[in-house]
């Protein structure tokens, strides 16, 4: 996969998941390949095995998929929050910062939970307190945005943006003005 030959790819985990189907790693990276082919429904299929091994990456793409409804999936917010949740409660910080991020940003009224985002968001920041990720950070001043704490907000992406590498701060820097503007008018 690294050398993008995704027909290769396929083959080999394949062949992985036909010999370790108790791998959730194998069917997660055979669902990555395929998606890579543009054969989604054999990548959902793939994502679903490894989400009900417990992959907390793969039940966060299965909520995307829901929420999207895309690879032959109907757009479906029940489900979408089911497996964002399920990935959540494995307290993965990336699971947990991916599920805060949904939370904070989705327009589908059944997942979009400002509530819901500052806890998922605030838990993969204290888990990762001694190592801070800039877009978990972002993530936490997103929350924070949603939840009508502005100047949080504020100073929360102005750390995001004090950690992150160059080629990053540019979406951070738009964020930080939405909440500078928000403080301002008092939102």
């Amino acid at each position: 996969m690294l050398a993008k030959k995704n027909r290769e790819a396929v083959r080999w985990f394949r062949d992985a998941v036909a010999y370790q189907p108790k791998t959730s790693e194998y069917w997660y990276d055979l669902g990555l390949a395929y998606m890579r082919l543009g054969q989604p429904s054999a990548a959902l299929s793939a994502y679903r095995r490894a989400a009900d091994l417990g992959d907390p990456d793969a039940e966060y793409y299965v909520g995307t998929l829901y929420e999207a409804g895309v690879g032959g999936l109907p757009k479906d917010g029940a489900q979408a929050l089911y497996w964002y949740r399920e990935a959540a409660d494995q307290n993965d910080v990336e699971a947990l910062n991916n599920v805060a991020w949904a939370c904070a940003t989705s327009s589908d009224p059944a997942i979009h939970n400002p509530r819901a985002a500052l806890e998922y968001a605030r838990k993969a920041v204290d888990l990762g307190k001694d190592h801070p990720n800039p877009n978990h950070l972002d993530t936490l001043a997103e929350s924070l945005y949603a939840n009508d704490q502005p100047e949080d907000a504020v100073k929360t992406e102005l750390q995001a943006i004090a950690l992150a590498p160059p080629g990053e701060k540019d979406e951070f820097e738009k964020r930080l003005k939405k909440y500078q503007l928000a403080s301002k008018s008092g939102k």
